[in-house]
């Protein structure tokens, strides 16, 4: 990555490298994503594939009228990059990263008024402050300017909450703030899973997450409609009128500004910036996935220990329930219904974040989470038989989980090893991992398979708890041989004494 100096005069989105994609040494600039041949995918964590993609679609939006379906499949992948490369021209000055008057996403008011910080405060992997540096991962080092502009698409709408936000700051008179900041809003808690559709490379993928105004409006979470993007016409405070038109529009939830931000010579200045709606409530977020459940709505969070592959059946609900939600997904299948598409491809992911006192932060088992899957066409017009075939056989898959959990368990109880729950669970997520690559396999199976296909698969997932089971329990002297025997999940289903056993 070439290191560009942010003391230049500028530093122009457009026509200046700084967006990784997959495949390629070289970054791009966003004319040069919109000139073919089209790039395949973004590269980069799964935060920064989300904020720069979600930052194209507004793009997207911001050239291309949409007004209804008919629009949406006129559109093809060649005309959306040929309006894209037009708007970018036209509007060239709005993505200047260190304009004076009108910086790329920033607030220049905050200059006279803010604390000087690090980039590194914004940076979840980095260890600033009194934190303890691990590894090289987390040492803090300077960043160059194609760095420095993702790192203000992830941090107006994506950055962790907490104290190292100046509250001190406000811009709209009479606004009040927290001692702390806010979640991000696409961030939320915990760490919210989102949802994309995908297509055979970058524009088709845009193409295919695009909503038309009828659907905008119909929704009934936006109710200004698509609206502006904010680069064309800046909040100047956190209530001002333009803020509170930007937070009721579309383009407002595609990228949030609920962070004010300000570049400066050796660091950054941050403050909360427009307050926004929890996603579970209105205006909702195409991209989470939120369904009912009892008294309020929930959502689907990140999880390292469940990865994303494991959700989809909860991802997918929209096709028994008609709740819609994530949008980007039960929208992008309708529209999918009039074409004759190569495959039906969605990607999954985000970032599980811990979270205690109103502070924000990865730990432990926290980490970037991401999935990617090809749908079966039978899902466009099968879909519940479909899904409900899908069903079971995560159901079947999760039984054998929980055998092997309670045979481990049970050997360990066997041999007084006290640790017996820990190893019982680490052999259940070693499961887990090894079934991660038969993903797009269980995901095929679900749409009428042949029965020795289905037979050899399910035989593959008990050769796994076999070898799982005999690598967490030796068997080596008699009175080992003899706790093995007795918990072997075989054994055990003999017998009968595996509730979970079949």
């Amino acid at each position: 990555m070439p290191n560009h100096n942010s003391s230049h005069a500028a530093f122009n989105l457009v026509d200046q490298p700084w967006i990784p994609v997959a495949g390629k040494t070289k970054l791009l600039s966003l004319l040069d994503i919109f000139t073919g041949p089209p790039p395949e995918r973004l590269s980069g964590n799964a935060v920064d594939k989300i904020v720069m993609f979600r930052f194209l679609l507004s793009i997207v939006h911001a050239s291309s009228s949409i007004p209804d379906e008919a629009a949406w499949h006129a559109l093809t992948p060649e005309k959306l990059a040929e309006n894209a490369r037009n708007y970018l021209t036209a509007h060239k000055d709005c993505f200047d990263l260190y304009d004076p008057e009108r910086p790329f996403l920033q607030f220049p008011q905050l200059k006279e008024k803010g604390k000087e910080d690090s980039c590194s405060s914004l940076q979840v992997n980095v260890a600033s402050g009194n934190k303890v540096v691990l590894t090289e991962w987390n040492l803090e080092r300077s960043l160059s300017d194609p760095e420095k502009a993702v790192l203000l698409l992830r941090s107006t709408g994506y950055a962790c909450g907490g104290k190292k936000y100046d509250s001190t700051v406000v811009l709209s008179p009479g606004f009040e703030k927290g001692k702390s900041g806010h979640p991000g809003t696409l961030l939320g808690a915990f760490g919210y899973l989102h949802t994309y559709m995908t297509g055979r490379d970058l524009w088709d993928s845009l193409r295919r997450n695009l909503l038309t105004s009828q659907e905008i409006e119909h929704l009934g979470c936006y109710p200004a409609g698509l609206g502006e993007p904010c680069w064309q016409r800046m909040p100047q405070g956190e209530e001002d009128s333009n803020a509170k038109q930007y937070k009721r529009s579309y383009f407002g939830r595609l990228m949030p500004l609920d962070k004010f931000l300000l570049l400066t010579e050796n660091g950054i200045i941050k403050t909360d910036g427009i307050p926004y709606n929890d996603p579970k409530a209105v205006p909702m977020d195409p991209a989470v996935t939120v369904y009912p459940d009892k008294k309020e709505n929930k959502t689907i969070w990140a999880n390292t220990e469940k990865r994303p592959w494991r959700q989809l059946s909860a991802m997918l609900n929209f096709l028994q329930n008609n709740t819609k939600s994530p949008f980007f997904l039960s929208v992008g299948l309708q529209h999918l219904r009039g074409e004759s598409p190569d495959k039906i491809g969605i990607w999954t992911g985000g970032a599980a974040i811990k979270a205690n006192s109103g502070e924000q932060y990865m730990s432990g088992p926290c980490d970037y989470v991401e999935s990617e899957f090809a749908l079966p066409f039978v899902i466009l017009k099968q879909q519940d038989q479909w899904l409900t075939s899908f069903k079971e056989l995560m159901v079947e898959l999760d039984n054998r989980s929980k055998i092997l959990y309670a045979a481990v368990s049970q050997y360990h109880k066997l041999m007084n090893n006290q640790t017996g729950g820990d190893l019982a669970s680490q052999a259940a997520a070693r499961f887990w991992e090894r079934m991660e690559s038969h993903a797009q396999t269980i995901i095929n199976l679900a749409d009428a398979p042949a029965e020795d296909a289905l037979k050899a698969e399910k035989l593959t997932w008990a050769q796994v708890v076999d070898e799982i089971y005999n690598d967490s329990c030796p068997n080596e002297t008699a009175r080992q041989m003899t706790a093995w025997v007795e918990a072997n999940p075989k054994f055990n289903r003999k017998k009968g004494k595996n509730k979970n056993g079949k």
